[in-house]
């Protein structure tokens, strides 16, 4: 099972095939089934929702793997107690209507899939503070953690950091993240692996480009 981050930029940015957006009528100029009627927009994210078959997946949301499976829950690196010469990150958490405690994880793209590098809780939004290895490129993410098991649970709501790659040589400006927003391009486009596999036929070309580090 591969990171969190990879499963949403892939299920929620790779193009879908023009046979899936394209051509809702049959030959004759009929209605294929399933499709809207005349003025009506398509149902958001598919038949089935978020992660709804035959449709787009909501990058705000933790997605459900294709096979229904429970992802697996890796361990941080680092545990913030044991960063003892760490770079401070300060962060300003929104979030409007959060059910549980806020959730930061922070994932070094020195590796594809990214790796967690390390995560901290938080009880409430506002402005916090936290640790993270100096020298890395990083993504930041901030889950709505509403069983509060310090995990991303399928369903649960997340935000990316809209600034892209974050270098941690050195403490930062206050950094917002909330929960329902995410950048326009991803921070880290799929490997061509990733593609191959998930989506067989895909090439690199499909790939978007990563946002130029801040």
């Amino acid at each position: 099972m591969f990171a969190i981050l990879s499963l949403i930029v892939f299920w929620g940015c790779v193009e879908p095939p023009p046979s899936a957006t394209e051509g809702t009528n049959e030959p004759g100029g009929a209605a294929k089934p399933g499709a809207p009627n005349p003025g009506e927009e398509a149902p958001p994210n598919g038949a089935g929702g978020a992660g709804g078959a035959g449709g787009a997946v909501d990058a705000t949301v933790v997605p459900t793997p294709h096979d229904g499976s429970t992802p697996n829950a890796p361990t941080a690196e680092f545990t913030q107690a044991q960063i003892t010469d760490g770079t401070t990150l300060n962060l300003d958490l929104i979030c409007g209507d959060c059910t549980g405690t806020l959730l930061v994880r922070i994932e070094d793209t020195a590796s594809q899939p990214p790796t967690l590098l390390t995560q901290k809780s938080f009880d409430k939004p506002g402005s916090g503070t936290m640790l993270t290895p100096k020298g890395k490129n990083v993504v930041l993410m901030i889950i709505d953690d509403a069983n509060k098991d310090e995990q991303p649970t399928p369903g649960e709501a997340i935000g990316l950091w809209t600034g892209g790659i974050l270098n941690t040589a050195a403490a930062t400006e206050t950094l917002t993240l909330e929960v329902g927003v995410v950048p326009d391009t991803p921070p880290i486009p799929p490997s061509e692996d990733t593609v191959n596999t998930e989506n067989p036929g895909a090439g690199a070309e499909a790939l978007p480009p990563a946002n130029a580090a801040q």
